[in-house]
Formats: C-alpha cells, structure tokens, sequence
C-alpha cells in the first residue's frame, strides 16, 4: 500500500509494515501503522496532510479475497481518495537537547516532525538548575536565533543562537544545590520550552516543559579553540582602542603590557609603542574596549606624525597571555600585524592644566592635558597678570561740538539771524582694568624641542626685567596668572 498526493502525485511513500488490527474476516480491514511510518507520512511534505491530498495506490499481492483470489490493483493514474480523515490533534513533545558552544547552537530533538517555522525564540529558557524558580537560579531566555532541520526526519531542529544570547550562556554560572558551577560542567544545564514555542506538522503547539521540571543536558561539543580578534577599532578622541572576538572573553584578565601599536604592516622599520598600562570597564563579552592610560596615549600622540593618524598607519600585534577567553585560555596572538576597520583621529583641542614661572631662572613651565606640539607655539601671545579676572571697564570721553544754527524771523521784514548751538557727545570706549597689572612677552625660546604634556620656555632678559619692574606683578602665587 502506497500514501500518494493525487492522481500521478509527485509526494508518495510506501508503507514499510504493520500491525493488523481487525479480529475477522470481513469487507474492511484495519491495521496499525508503524511508528516509522507515521513519522514520514507527517514530514513528507504534501501529503496526507488533509483528505484531499490522502490517496492510495494498492499493489494486487496487497490482499486476497476468502477465495484466494489477489485483490485489484489501483494505480497512480486513479488513485483512491479518503472517504474519511482525522486529523493529528496530539501536541509532539520535546525529548532531548544538546549545546554545541563551538558552533554556537542548540540541538532540540522531538517525539515527532515540527515545523521549522515559526519558532518563537523567547519561549525557549536554558537554566542553570532543573527548578529554575528559585532567584538563585540563573537563566537564559532566548531573545532570537535561526532554525534549520539536522535531517530529513524534520525531528531535530537545528538553532543557531544569536551573539547576545551565545554570550549569556557562556557565563552563566550553573548550580548544583547551592554551589556554583561555570560551564566547564554542562550536566547541570536544563532547558524548558513553552506551549507553542515550536508547532508540529498538523500546527499543533509543543507541550509545556516548565521552568520548574527543566529537560536535562543530553549532548554537549566544547569548544576546542581559544578566542581569537577579528578586527578592533581605534577612538583618539575617546582614547579608546576597541577589539572584537569570535568568543566571549574575560576581560578582568586583560594585560595591556602585551599590546604593540605600530604605523605599518610589517614590524620591520617600523614606528612602533608598547603600552605600559590602560584599564577596561568591559564585562565578560565579545569585545573589549581598551582605555588607554595617560601616559601611553600622550605617547602616541607625541609620534603622532608617524602612527595613528588614519586607518593606513594604525596596525597592532598581540604577545600570548594579553587576555583570556572563557574557559581561561589566552586568546590567539596576533604576530602579523592587523590593520584597523575604523578610525576617529583626535579633534579635541589641547588645554593648559597649569603652570610654573621662575623668576630666579627666567623659566616657564607649561603642563597641558595633551601632547603638544613644541614648535607650532607663539610665545608672544602669552600674558603674564596680576589677576584671575582682568576685565574690560569703560572709559567715556565728552565732545563738546558747536554748530552755526540761521533763524529767519516770521514779520514783514524776514530777517535772518545766526546763532551758535553747542552739544555734548559721549563716547564710550572700553579698555582692560588699568588696576591689575599685566604683560605680554615679546620672545623666548624653548629649553627642549620635545613634544611632549610639558613645555618648558626661557623667557628673554628683556621681558624678565620688564616683569620685574612692575611691582605687583608675578611677586606671588596670588599675582601671577597667565592667559594667552
């Protein structure tokens, strides 16, 4: 006997055996169908779905009459449609799962076909603990992913898990009772999985596994490779070097010290820095954004002209143990040296911190926030003043202007007289407080042509003489502020 889709129907099985289920011998028949059969009959797409796409084709050997006599055949090209059908009204359960960390997905076996669409993600939780009720218990509820079948049996659905969801799993700690576990011992990972999370063929919804009686781990693939950087980005603005992996790592295991940044693509005569330091606010994740200390990026700043103006000259390398992936392995070095994706050069303006001036030496002392440049400095536009708030005041001035005004009279004779009319004009002007004390220096030159946070400037006699002779200028701390 032989399941067929229509008149020459292009879906058609042929059933394997079963199980007669009639006590007599009569004009029907009954038998059972093989639990195999069943299963393809339901994954076969197009048939026996509904009666109108359930025929049979018989072979004569199919039975006999009480007389011994084959039964007729019927073929392909007439089929025999069903007077009768029952739909499948039973929920298909799941049975089993299995967590491929290398490959990032679960493996979600049922007792029979299910669609592989659609498949609602946040109805399917990995918990840490069979009973995930209690708040102790961590879990991950699945946020999205892809589905695809593993065979053509369309029992077990392939799920590859987005990068969020991979993350949470990763460091999620599993329980035992009440002690702690990481992934290292994935027997203790359960999932459950709501009502029509995922449908059968017949668009019947999964049957509840709750949160409370999760199905246990029954496959696990470890991943076997450490983590390894696929690009990073560069932020001068932000003074942040930013790397992304394809695997979770632990970023309070970061070792700045082993990073080099260098201008070209080979280490070989090139500008090259070591970090001395840096720190990360990243948790355990694919990425870790690298603050640069200080100090290190006033360095790279100060070769600047060589390193890390563009994506062109901006290329790292890595030593072994610079950080760590989740199952504590150092990630993969990076001995060729890797060109940066993204690039945002330093557009912030440098300021000055603070300064020193010595009056005994004739030094200048300048500390900025940056790295500046020595030899782009004017030292005729710094003022040293006596105040913090040296404001412009006005000055008003008075003009007294006279002006020949003719008046002709109204009488017979219209005389005319000329008379002087004088008015005041008042001008205002505004000038610097002439009651703090200032001074312009008019040279200098710079004691080190380093660039560098600090500039060091020796001022000329000239203008260490003039700054001595206004009295109450530059006598203190309290009197000497400088602008520029």
């Amino acid at each position: 006997l032989t399941f067929i889709n229509g008149p020459n129907g292009t879906a058609q099985y042929t059933l394997t055996g079963g199980l007669n289920a009639s006590t007599v011998d009569w004009i029907y028949t009954s038998f059972y169908l093989t639990p195999g059969d069943v299963k393809v009959l339901k994954y076969t797409d197009g048939l026996a779905f509904n009666i109108s796409t359930t025929y049979v084709t018989i072979m004569a050997s199919f039975a006999r009459d009480m007389s011994a006599n084959q039964i007729a055949p019927i073929y392909a090209t007439f089929p025999l449609e069903a007077w009768s059908y029952k739909p499948d009204i039973t929920p298909p359960k799941m049975v089993a799962f299995g967590l491929d960390l290398q490959n990032r997905n679960l493996l979600l076996t049922f007792n029979e076909p299910v669609r592989i669409s659609p498949v609602l993600y946040p109805g399917i939780t990995v918990q840490s603990a069979k009973n995930a009720t209690p708040s102790a218990v961590n879990r991950v509820t699945l946020s999205g992913g892809s589905t695809l079948y593993v065979e053509i049996t369309k029992t077990i659905l392939f799920v590859s898990l987005n990068q969020v969801d991979m993350r949470l799993i990763r460091i999620m700690p599993t329980y035992l009772g009440s002690v702690p576990y990481n992934l290292f011992y994935p027997q203790y990972l359960y999932i459950s999985i709501l009502n029509n999370t995922v449908l059968d063929i017949a668009g019947n919804g999964v049957t509840t596994v709750p949160v409370s009686s999760g199905i246990a781990l029954t496959s696990f693939a470890p991943d076997l490779y450490p983590a390894q950087v696929l690009y990073f980005n560069v932020d001068l603005n932000l003074g942040t070097l930013t790397l992304f992996y394809d695997d979770v790592v632990k970023n309070d295991t970061l070792h700045p010290q082993r990073l080099t940044v260098l201008n070209i693509s080979s280490s070989s005569g090139s500008t090259m820095y070591t970090l001395t330091g840096g720190s990360t606010p990243s948790p355990p994740d694919y990425v870790t954004l690298l603050v640069f200390s200080a100090a290190d990026l006033n360095e790279i700043k100060r070769l600047h002209a060589q390193l890390f103006t563009n994506v062109n000259n901006t290329f790292i390398l890595l030593t072994n143990g610079f950080i760590s992936d989740i199952e504590q392995r150092p990630v993969f070095p990076i001995t060729v040296p890797m060109q940066a994706t993204g690039f945002v050069p330093d557009t912030n303006l440098p300021s000055l911190v603070s300064f020193t001036l010595d009056m005994n030496l004739g030094l200048l002392l300048l500390t900025f926030n940056e790295t500046v440049k020595t030899n782009t400095m004017n030292v005729t536009q710094i003022t040293i003043q006596s105040d913090g708030n040296r404001t412009l005041v006005p000055v008003y001035s008075m003009t007294n202007i006279t002006t020949l005004v003719n008046i002709t009279s109204g009488n017979s004779t219209n005389s005319t007289i000329t008379v002087n009319v004088t008015s005041t004009v008042v001008t205002t002007t505004y000038v610097y407080d002439p009651s703090i004390l200032s001074y312009t220096l008019t040279g200098g030159f710079h004691v080190t042509n380093i660039d560098s946070i600090y500039v060091t400037l020796n001022i000329t006699k000239f203008d260490l003489d003039q700054l001595k002779l206004l009295y109450g200028l530059a006598i203190s701390q309290s009197t000497t502020f400088l602008t520029f």
